[in-house]
């Protein structure tokens, strides 16, 4: 009879367990996830018919302030959709009477929903998260000299790229929103614009 060696026998199965501590079973990382992202910023309005007349009228450029609050959720890896809410807005003296004349004021808002592709750039420290975005929404104008009155709702539509690291982000982007103003002129007015952004995100 040959001999059997007891001591090859593991009965308590404790090599399976060991081999198996090695194995990692945690699931994949959940893909559903959802952000906060806040913005202030500044940049250019978009030259149309109006704003030329506004210029040629002696009230400045087209500087003026922007700020977001956008809602994203990710259903996808590296897609996105989001919605979004956004004011702009300025108040320029006229150059020829800086002491006489009223100021120009201008106040629009817009909402939309939002579409966006990202991806991770992996770095030593934290990752770099890179992003496209395309927006469409609806955009209430109001201006005039002395006073604020409204001057149309259009469609609106536009573009944006940015970083992210962590909790902070920059980005550029346009938005166009064509109104016919109610004046016997009746000229195109543009209320989008260029703009640079500062953001701030709160969760993934």
């Amino acid at each position: 009879m040959g001999h059997f060696d007891v001591g090859a026998v593991d009965p308590a199965g404790t090599q399976s367990d060991a081999s198996a501590e090695t194995i990692d079973y945690r699931p994949p990382p959940d893909r559903h996830r959802f952000f906060l992202r806040l913005s202030v910023g500044a940049g250019m309005g978009l030259i149309s018919d109006e704003s030329q007349l506004i210029d040629y009228s002696q009230y400045g450029q087209l500087f003026r302030m922007w700020g977001f609050i956008d809602f994203g959720w990710i259903p996808l890896p590296h897609v996105g959709i989001g919605a979004w809410e956004a004011a702009t807005g300025r108040a320029t003296g006229n150059a020829l009477f800086p002491n006489g004349a009223p100021h120009f004021y201008e106040l629009d808002t817009m909402t939309g929903t939002s579409l966006f592709a990202f991806d991770e750039l992996k770095t030593s420290r934290d990752p770099i998260t890179i992003y496209a975005a395309f927006r469409t929404g609806v955009a209430f104008g109001h201006a005039g000299i002395g006073t604020l009155e409204r001057i149309g709702t259009a469609p609106a539509w536009g573009a944006e790229v940015g970083v992210r690291v962590r909790w902070i982000g920059l980005s550029l982007g346009v938005i166009s929103a064509i109104v016919q103003v109610p004046t016997e002129l009746g000229q195109r007015y543009d209320l989008g614009g260029a703009y640079f952004l500062l953001n701030g995100y709160v969760g993934e």
